[in-house]
């Protein structure tokens, strides 16, 4: 009967069982690894935005030779189209964060190919 027990509390590769202590060390691990992850996903995305707004200002500099009401059309749909990202990140940011992130990890890929 002691032979079952001891059978009983071993795990599926013959190991002792982690203990709370051990559970509770790993949790903490996952914890900071999941806080640098979004650390990281969120510079991602800031320096991703900044890139944006920066072609953005550029393309407006191109623009500025434009007829007035053309700019202003113009002017028009890059705020319709900014209200619209920022809506989408308020309303759904984890899917925002991992946009980015296969955005960032596309680009890499591409990067490292060429």
């Amino acid at each position: 009967m002691a032979q079952s027990r001891s059978a009983a509390s071993r795990t599926g590769n013959g190991s002792a069982p982690p203990s709370a202590e051990q559970l509770e060390e790993q949790i903490a691990q996952l914890k900071s690894d999941i806080s640098e992850l979004a650390k990281t996903i969120g510079a991602l995305g800031a320096h991703t935005a900044g890139t944006a707004k920066s072609r953005v200002a550029r393309t407006g500099d191109a623009v500025a030779a434009l007829p007035h009401e053309a700019v202003n059309m113009l002017r028009t749909d890059i705020e319709l189209l900014e209200r619209k990202l920022k809506a989408g990140v308020k309303r759904s940011p984890w899917r925002a964060l991992g946009l980015a992130a296969g955005a960032g990890f596309l680009l890499a890929l591409a990067a490292k190919r060429s």
